[in-house]
């Protein structure tokens, strides 16, 4: 039972930790605890009011000193605003409020609004019937592109290209270009790649180390490996996907990024395929030139 889980834990795809969040999440606290702490403690050193007294005035007449009628004002208002602890503590939850106001109004600038709620009135912007048809479209997509390349006009096409190729990862390249095109063209998806032997992919200083980190498990697996940044709305993290292929004793490393795009099971599945066709057909090309240097020879 424990090796199963252990194996399980293991073919979790990892996800990049957002830091940020949690420095937020220290400073929100921090200087919650300040304005209480601070609030506190001038509550202690501020001084006692003084009592009320009644306002008297000279009668011009009588020469009789007379009490002024108690009014909404001396009996409410004035013992507060005499108070300096009232007025302490009002002056801090005044700050409370504006610093609660502060961290509820900056998320909303940087995240994606898909919920409004207006007191007892709640609006839903994304319907989850739309998400999941638009989920399965996708998929749909990206599946039957995939079945696309194996098709032999294309394979033809991809050949001819890569004959004049003088390295695999020539080939891989331009695989990896006309998978980008097709996602820019259909939904409008931009992903940066990198092609990278092993060595110089865990040198790499721009690539983020739970993504070198992961190359083992992309190499055993010999499948693309999602690493996807844990908050989506995080516009300085990019998400990656990666994967390790083993040609002619070379380690090869494919690796896209995307600061918006957020790679799946699916993605996995269509570059892995794209990779092992684009490197399939750099096969037969060379194979096609070889017999054609044959056949002139002769």
């Amino acid at each position: 039972m424990k090796e199963t889980e252990t194996k399980m834990l293991q073919d979790e795809n990892p996800i990049r930790k957002d830091w940020l969040r949690f420095v937020v999440i220290a400073l929100y606290v921090a200087g919650f605890i300040g304005i209480v702490g601070l609030g506190v403690v001038e509550i202690v050193q501020a001084p006692l009011s003084s009592k009320e007294k009644a306002v008297e005035v000279v009668s011009g007449d009588a020469g009789q000193k007379i009490s002024e009628k108690p009014t909404l004002t001396t009996l409410v208002i004035e013992p507060i605003v005499s108070n300096p602890k009232v007025i302490t503590i009002i002056k801090h939850l005044f700050y409370l409020l504006v610093w609660i106001f502060l961290f509820l109004l900056f998320p909303i600038v940087f995240t994606r609004l898909k919920r409004l709620k207006l007191f007892n009135f709640e609006f839903e912007l994304e319907k989850k019937e739309e998400q999941v048809i638009n989920v399965l479209n996708v998929t749909t997509q990206k599946i039957y592109y995939l079945s696309e390349w194996a098709a032999e006009e294309k394979t033809n096409q991809f050949v001819h290209k890569v004959k004049q190729f003088p390295d695999v990862e020539d080939a891989i390249e331009l695989m990896v270009v006309e998978m980008a095109k097709y996602y820019y063209d259909t939904w409008d998806h931009t992903f940066s790649y990198q092609i990278l032997d092993k060595e110089a992919f865990q040198k790499s200083k721009k690539i983020p180390k739970i993504v070198r980190n992961t190359y083992d498990l992309a190499h055993e697996r010999l499948e693309a490996i999602p690493i996807n940044k844990e908050n989506s709305d995080h516009i300085y993290f990019k998400n990656y996907l990666l994967t390790s292929i083993n040609y002619d004793e070379q380690n090869i490393v494919v690796v896209l990024s995307s600061y918006k795009l957020e790679f799946d099971e699916y993605d996995s599945i269509l570059l892995s395929g794209l990779v092992s066709l684009a490197i399939q057909y750099y096969e037969k090309a060379k194979m096609m030139g070889i017999l054609e240097s044959l056949d002139l020879a002769e």
